[in-house]
């Protein structure tokens, strides 16, 4: 179940306060070549692949062989 505070709600939508908000997150979308949701970014990059656990992985591995040595260093027990 959601909580959810039914009068701020609608008040928050009747006096608009968050359209600012979600116009700069579209145009911020729009200018990342953002066309759909979910929309993966890696290492800066956009994932045109499919959104799946494989696709991804392999993307994000590809993206560590770009990276300096220095930074492919992992902290122990945070991942290889």
């Amino acid at each position: 179940m959601v909580a959810m505070h039914v009068a701020r709600l609608h008040t928050d939508l009747t006096e608009h306060r968050h359209a600012l908000r979600g116009a700069r997150d579209i145009d911020s979308a729009g200018a990342g070549g953002v066309a759909r949701t979910p929309t993966f970014f890696v290492n800066g990059r956009r994932h045109d692949g499919a959104p799946h656990l494989d696709a991804l992985s392999a993307e994000i591995a590809d993206a560590r062989t770009r990276l300096p040595a220095v930074t492919r260093e992992v902290a122990p027990g945070h991942g290889t």
